[in-house]
């Protein structure tokens, strides 16, 4: 008999028949933020619909996308107004936001 054990985001609870169910609870985010794993929103993303975890910061979008933000050649723009580097951890994306991605590559 495997043993209840807690998940990443949830805790393990025995359910009815003996089985083990998944209790869902929220998920700490980056900043102390305590965010449902299912709540998400909708963006544009480089002109793409995307659903992204709610109440995310455009850093923390950066990091959701696999995007290193402390790289340099970054630019990212919200709503078409470009946000400064400095800004990025402050910066909350809401619903329906547009935002664009532009990384500076070398090579020819």
């Amino acid at each position: 008999m495997a043993r209840d054990r807690p998940s990443r985001y949830g805790k393990r609870e025995p359910a009815v028949g003996g089985t083990t169910a998944l209790a869902v609870y929220p998920r700490p985010s980056r900043y102390g933020k305590k965010v449902p794993p299912h709540i998400t929103m909708k963006i544009r993303i480089n002109g793409e619909d995307r659903n992204v975890s709610a109440e995310l910061t455009l850093y923390e979008l950066l990091l959701e996308m696999e995007i290193e933000p402390t790289h340099p050649g970054i630019a990212v723009a919200v709503n078409r107004e470009v946000v400064p580097k400095g800004d990025w951890r402050t910066k909350s994306i809401g619903e329906n936001s547009e935002v664009e991605i532009i990384r500076a590559v070398q090579g020819g």
